[in-house]
């Protein structure tokens, strides 16, 4: 990678939980795909071969190197303050749903000012490069990689000088230089976005804020590279469809598929491991049948629900 290669960061929302305010966002699949439109600032800037890092929420997914831009015609709705003109921000638990960010008047949607304007939409696309980011880099941990103090565009420029290292740490390949304390979601946005396959949205932000909360630790084998820890649900998400760190382990991949089948599972009240007879025939998991675990003191997952997943394994046990 020379000192030439260009590199964004851009802001992907879910529609569906985080606040857009002004219009109503764009069809983004992270992992995929990135949408944005003529009205967004550096639009003309990003070009096929450019890399772009998506971030959603609290934290940095994951990057690709950009494959091709499609440009199609259309239109875009602009909420605007009825009082001023100036941008609204909605308020989903308030009486009143909007409150302008300049003027601090509040109004009801029926009172909202609403302008259709033309725009060129344009969609990036990089899924045979994307790469899951492995360390869970923040938003304000991204800043100090950016070519400026850019706080407002939703697609902003990377030094590209800084490029190397910050790849090399969400990848984890080396710890973030700059670690500062966030506060974490206490509940992720679920549900599904369909590609395709059926994928789950907000899986990635699950993992990484399961990382940043208890740390590259395997609940079952301790300390292993952040790139071999998955986040294991505890409830069916075909169920439940929610990410709550409570809800939610940090185990090895293969772990994690032993423990969605119920091959193994986590004894709550005595804080050990079992391993169904089916797998202690191979040394690995007959090694870890009646370990003692130790839960994580931050965001401690749920017991009342590992001990349903528990009593659910039974018929595998028996």
């Amino acid at each position: 990678m020379t000192n030439s290669q260009r590199a964004w960061i851009s802001i992907a929302k879910d529609p569906v939980g985080l606040n857009y305010g002004v219009h109503d966002g764009y069809d983004d699949e992270p992992s995929n795909y990135y949408e944005y439109d003529s009205k967004v600032g550096n639009h003309k800037q990003v070009n096929v071969g450019d890399l772009l890092f998506i971030r959603s929420g609290e934290f940095v997914l994951g990057f690709g190197q950009i494959e091709s831009i499609s440009i199609t015609k259309g239109t875009k709705s602009l909420r605007k303050c009825p009082n001023c003109n100036g941008r609204p921000e909605s308020r989903k638990t308030a009486v009143i749903e909007w409150r302008c960010f300049g003027c601090k008047k509040e109004f009801t949607t029926e009172q909202l000012r609403v302008e259709v304007v033309e725009v060129s939409k344009y969609r990036a696309t990089y899924s045979r490069t994307w790469r899951d980011a492995n360390h869970p880099m923040t938003i304000n941990e991204v800043f100090s990689f950016q070519a400026n103090n850019d706080t407002q565009s939703a697609i902003r420029k990377l030094d590209p000088v800084k490029l190397p290292l910050l790849i090399s740490v969400l990848m984890g390949t080396i710890v973030s230089p700059d670690k500062l304390n966030t506060q974490l979601p206490d509940l992720i946005i679920g549900g599904y976005s369909i590609t395709v396959a059926k994928r789950r949205r907000g899986q990635q932000e699950f993992r990484l804020a399961l990382l940043k909360a208890i740390g590259s630790d395997c609940l079952i084998s301790g300390p292993n590279p952040e790139c071999v820890l998955e986040a294991a649900h505890i409830r069916s998400f075909a169920e439940h469809e929610s990410h709550e760190l409570n809800g939610g382990l940090l185990l090895r991949r293969d772990f994690h598929s032993l423990f969605d089948r119920r091959l193994i599972r986590v004894n709550p009240k005595k804080w050990t491991v079992e391993a169904s007879p089916a797998i202690r025939k191979y040394e690995t998991y007959n090694a870890i049948h009646l370990r003692e675990i130790q839960p994580p003191e931050k965001n401690p997952p749920n017991e009342q629900w590992l001990m349903d997943h528990y009593n659910a394994a039974e018929s595998v046990f028996a």
